[in-house]
């Protein structure tokens, strides 16, 4: 009888540990296979973004006085200017041709086989190719003045390291590995061996580097014939360490219960049949993975106290489980947020006759701040606003007021403000009442300047600051509603005007700025941010942003919102 209580008993313990082990360790895999699945789920989006920011920039390029005017001139003229333009693009290579796809200039190495005349017909062409062991994004523009077809602009940017670690940024730090046919285009966060084993495995795991890589597959979004696919990598041995961790403390204490077991075995032998036959269901029962299930307390006074110590153990599990998952939710869709926040603003400006200074610094909670500017011919589009809350929804939500708005000005470079307000309006509220589901709205004003020095605006946020060369600070109330609430503003929306002289700075800004607030919750306000950028207007339009952002970091305890700062010094002659 002692034999067969103490193998019952070691069967009792054995068999726990086992199910935690085995419940613990595929818990580990299956939370690691969805933080890997929701990576894999953002490819496309943030892909996609990346591709229509850089088709964005070609098309704005396209459209420059200064690319027009140079079609006109010789081919060696074109030749010189065509590396400066890649540089401006940051583009791996550049070709500039006439209307029949013959190239007038190029830069930077030769360009994948792409139908240029086909391209120029259909105004644009946005496709991938592969040669010589390389991948590219390849972006033909066609070059128009007035009527007249010039030629195209052909732009290429390689898909390597630099992209992928990139991507790999705004998905998280995920390492990655970018390839087709088992062969690594590109990578991030990856040793070599690690990164040329991950692109030939065609399974869901791989080892490599003294590790095993669990594996989550995304295509490469708009690739046409190529098959690029990108594959988002994970260490599976460290995602299990905490749970393998616990199994060795588990079997541990189940070491010392079953010693503990052997010297009780001769009591409690006959009284221990049927409370251990229910533990060992119990057992089975947190096998199948149903953590929310609880051991009966019942038997003597030691196997009540095992029973709660399962049940314990068991919400312990269940509870950590689900703060994990929790956990990795809220942080990858912060990370996902913030960088969809900061990927849409303009990397530079350049505008005829406007100086121009702009900086944006986020909460520590994921906003949403929208500024940009559009160069267009005779001036600029000027957008600035806020999005209403915060996290993941409100970032996306700035992206498709970006997207619309630069869509809006590319369709009607010369439309009135107010009319660009009421079509960007219809767009949001479309999306976001009829398809997301999301009743959101935002503050936003749409400014188009042009080159004589005139401002027109239309739409609601904060008064326009202009601080005159001549001496003095103006306040200017944009007038209009937010958008995004109703479906139609266009009664409600009217044009303002002023003036700017040269010398005359503009000033926009957050509600953050002028909301910042000190430790007895006054505001910092107008006056005081008028002040601010009054003081430093005449050491450019940077000096008017650091200004300002100085005064808000002075005067508030804490930061609660996003914090936009955007300043623009008209020079008549330049």
């Amino acid at each position: 009888m002692l034999v067969g209580v103490v193998a019952l008993v070691a069967l009792i313990v054995g068999s726990l540990l086992f199910a935690i082990h085995r419940t613990v360790d595929q818990g580990a895999r299956d939370a690691l296979d969805r933080v890997l699945g929701r990576a894999a789920a953002s490819v496309d989006p943030v892909v996609s973004a990346m591709r229509a920011r850089a088709a964005t920039e070609a098309r704005v390029t396209a459209i420059q006085p200064r690319l027009l005017a140079l079609m006109a001139t010789d081919a060696a003229t074109i030749q010189d200017q065509a590396d400066d333009f890649r540089r401006t693009l940051d583009a791996s290579s550049l070709q500039i041709t006439d209307p029949t796809g013959a190239v007038l200039g190029r830069a930077g190495d030769a360009l994948g086989a792409i139908d240029v005349k086909r391209a120029i017909e259909d105004g644009a062409s946005d496709t991938i190719v592969t040669s010589n062991g390389h991948a590219f994004t390849i972006h033909v523009e066609r070059l128009v003045q007035g009527e007249q077809v010039l030629g195209a602009l052909v732009v290429s940017h390689a898909i390597d390291d630099d992209v992928a670690t990139q991507l790999s940024k705004m998905l998280g730090d995920r390492p990655l590995v970018v390839r087709m046919n088992g062969r690594a285009f590109a990578s991030a966060g990856l040793a070599p061996e690690v990164r040329d084993a991950i692109a030939g495995s065609t399974g869901d795991e791989t080892k490599a580097g003294g590790s095993t890589w669990r594996l989550s597959r995304a295509p490469w979004p708009g690739q046409g014939a190529a098959q690029l696919e990108v594959v988002i990598a994970a260490d599976l041995d460290a995602a299990l360490a905490p749970a393998r961790k616990l199994s060795t403390l588990l079997y541990i204490v189940g070491g010392v219960s079953l010693a503990a077991a052997l010297i009780l075995a001769l009591v409690l032998g006959a009284a221990l049949s049927r409370p251990v036959e229910r533990l060992v269901g119990f057992t089975e029962t947190i096998a199948a993975g149903k953590l929310d299930a609880r051991a009966e307390v019942r038997g003597v006074r030691e196997l009540r106290a095992l029973a709660g110590a399962m049940n314990r153990m068991a919400g312990e599990l269940e509870a950590g489980r689900k703060t994990l998952a929790e956990k990795v939710r809220l942080e990858d869709e912060m990370a996902i947020a913030s960088r969809i926040q900061t990927s849409i603003l303009p990397r530079r400006f350049d505008v005829a006759r406007l100086e121009i200074a702009a900086t944006m610094e986020p909460a520590s909670e994921v906003g949403g701040d929208y500024y940009d500017v559009i160069a267009v011919p005779g001036g600029a589009w000027i957008g600035i606003g806020d999005v209403a809350g915060h996290g993941l929804d409100a970032g996306l939500y700035a992206l498709m007021a970006q997207t619309a708005i630069a869509a809006a000005v590319d369709a009607r470079p010369d439309g009135a403000p107010r009319e660009l307000v009421a079509a960007v309006n219809r767009i949001l509220f479309a999306n976001a009442w009829g398809r997301l589901g999301d009743p959101r709205h935002m503050t936003l004003t749409l400014v188009r300047f042009h080159d004589d020095g005139r401002v027109i605006f239309a739409g609601a946020h904060m008064d326009l600051v202009v601080v005159r060369a001549a001496g003095g600070v103006e306040t200017i109330a944009t007038p209009g509603t937010w958008v995004g609430l109703i479906d139609d503003v266009a009664a409600v929306t009217v044009d303002g005007l002023l003036s700017l002289q040269d010398g005359d700075t503009l000033v926009l800004y957050s509600d953050g700025a002028v909301e910042a607030q000190d430790e007895k919750g006054e505001q910092l306000g107008i006056e005081r941010l008028s002040r601010a950028a009054g003081a430093a207007a005449g050491e450019g339009p940077q000096a008017v942003v650091a200004g300002v952002m100085k005064a808000v970091a002075t005067h508030r305890s804490t930061q609660d919102d996003d914090v936009t700062v955007v300043a623009l010094r008209y020079r008549r002659g330049s």
